[in-house]
């Protein structure tokens, strides 16, 4: 008598698709940590724009480093900064005119401030600008400059700087780091001015410099908006207080914050800038230049800066009249954002249809160990994809970090994407639960693209038996075979993890099974090692 088998007749296809705050002050990005001078980091605060480079000292300053020159022969922050700077801004506050074949500068400006605006009155209510045809002596900008940096202990330290087209006797100076992007105001008409747009945020930062003496004497001190805290005085706390940035070591002053201006010679910078006296367009006088510097962090502080806005004023009280104003964009802080998605063929890459994975949690890591490496360093932030599967961090200072999914929570899933990084970043190949993610460096814009896809696996499964009747169908009876092999390969024809599977003897079910990624298969029987069985 012959004895036939059942089970698999021929090869089997089966095509598997898985259908599995700025409210206050603190903002992930930085850790404040011991004060670190503003003097002696790497940037050259010595009241030019070219870099001396001492040896063992400061190797950064405006020219060239931070600033550069646009088309037009106009100031213009440089795109590409040295290590650790990010969010450079740059600009001219006054245009030229030719006038007998020759340029000149114009005298009318349509940023100035109206008497009553002042320091500590909240902006979009009582601010005001006006346009003038000439702007008081010692009270013209003519360009102004900011950048960011991110020291060795995660501390953010913005710098900055103008020029002033006139200077005599006392010299005052602001500067607002504001958070609200939509500040600005222009006026053409004259008269009674324009309100301005944009409100204060809790947290905005004011740098106040008044030097006097020939520059020699320095007053600097610093304030945050903060109305409802008690220690406010007309809606501001007064921060600390500090002086020219060539005394604090000796004078022993606060160094987290300085300034200086140019006491000595002329500064000859490679941009457009203005002295009203000789008319010249490419001489700074002495006392029309000023830098200075905050360290944000070591104030315990971290508001998302996009704004800048530096003013000239009549003294350093937050009551002074303010004269002229010149504002740029200043994106201190970014994002860093993807998506979560379902990878239903398991290919690596979101392909049309795929949907996002809602609910899922991403984690951020600051990159403090071997760069590019998670190292067990702690969650800094964590987001929860939405229902289109994206997440985002906000507000992230320049510095390194790390970007991982949590996967541990998700039961039955596999990841198959990241498998590369974009430009510019990293693929993290040890992240938690040996996942993979992204490491990158958050500069001066935001990052996106930063993607994972995720699958369910799905089961082969079929059942060996002894097909009695020869019908090719298993009918009442026919008890399985167990001990026999059965191969599972991928439709590249490379036999999958797991295969060959072995027909189960609990039962003399014959059963079999084996999980498999999305993707078409074939299932084989081995019988050559089943003497006398022929398959039906």
């Amino acid at each position: 008598m012959t004895l036939r088998k059942g089970g698999s007749s021929g090869p089997v296809r089966r095509a598997i698709l898985v259908g599995i705050a700025v409210a206050g002050l603190v903002l992930a990005g930085l850790s404040s940590g011991p004060a670190f001078a503003v003097h002696d980091e790497a940037f050259e605060l010595d009241g030019n724009i070219d870099k001396a480079s001492p040896a063992g000292g400061p190797e950064v300053d405006w020219n060239n480093d931070i600033v550069g020159v646009n088309a037009n022969g106009f100031s213009a922050a440089q795109t590409s900064l040295p290590s650790g700077f990010s969010a450079a801004t740059a600009g001219p506050d006054f245009t030229t005119t030719t006038k007998r074949g020759v340029e000149v500068a114009e005298t009318g400006d349509d940023s100035t401030f109206t008497t009553n605006s002042k320091d500590i009155l909240d902006i979009n209510a009582q601010w005001r600008c006006v346009h003038a045809n000439n702007v008081t002596d010692k009270g013209d900008l003519v360009n102004t400059y900011a950048v960011a940096y991110v020291n060795a202990a995660n501390q953010l330290i913005l710098y900055f700087g103008a020029e002033k087209n006139d200077a005599s006797g006392t010299n005052d100076l602001g500067v607002w780091f504001l958070q609200d992007p939509t500040v600005d105001c222009t006026d053409t008409q004259g008269g009674s001015g324009t309100a301005f747009t944009g409100s204060h945020v809790v947290g905005d930062i004011l740098v106040v410099s008044e030097f006097s003496n020939g520059g020699t004497v320095a007053t600097i001190a610093a304030y945050t908006w903060d109305p409802t805290n008690p220690a406010a005085v007309n809606n501001l706390v007064k921060l600390g207080e500090s002086g020219r940035c060539d005394q604090i070591d000796t004078l022993n002053l606060d160094d987290r914050l300085c300034a200086i201006t140019n006491t000595g010679s002329q500064v000859d910078p490679p941009w457009k800038t203005w002295d009203k006296d000789t008319g010249s367009l490419d001489k700074i006088d002495t006392q029309q230049f000023y830098e200075g510097a905050i360290n944000v962090s070591a104030f315990n502080l971290n508001p998302c800066i996009s704004t800048l806005l530096t003013d000239t004023r009549s003294s350093v009280s937050t009551t002074a009249t303010l004269y002229d104003f010149a504002r740029r964009e200043f994106n201190v802080c970014n994002s860093k954002s993807g998506t979560k998605f379902h990878d239903l063929n398991a290919n690596g890459t979101r392909d049309t249809g795929e949907p996002g994975l809602s609910g899922w949690t991403i984690n951020l890591y600051q990159d403090t160990g071997t760069k590019g490496s998670y190292d067990g360093e702690a969650v800094l932030k964590s987001d929860v994809t939405d229902s289109n599967g994206d997440y985002s961090f906000d507000g992230l200072f320049s510095g390194d970090y790390i970007v991982c999914e949590d996967l541990a929570s998700q039961t039955g899933w596999q990841q198959s994407a990241p498998t590369a990084a974009p430009t510019g970043e990293t693929l993290v190949t040890n992240c938690p639960g040996g996942t993979k993610g992204y490491a990158f460096t958050m500069g001066a814009s935001d990052r996106t693209g930063n993607d994972f896809g995720n699958f369910q696996q799905g089961t082969i499964s079929g059942t060996k038996f002894k097909d009695k009747n020869d019908n090719g169908a298993k009918d009442t009876g026919e008890f399985g075979l167990s001990g026999w092999k059965v191969h599972v390969y991928n439709s590249a024809g490379t036999e999958v993890t797991g295969s060959p599977v072995t027909t189960q003897n609990a039962g003399n079910t014959g059963a079999y099974s084996i999980n498999v990624n999305p993707g078409t298969y074939t299932v084989c029987e081995e019988i050559t090692d089943h003497t006398g069985w022929v398959q039906s």
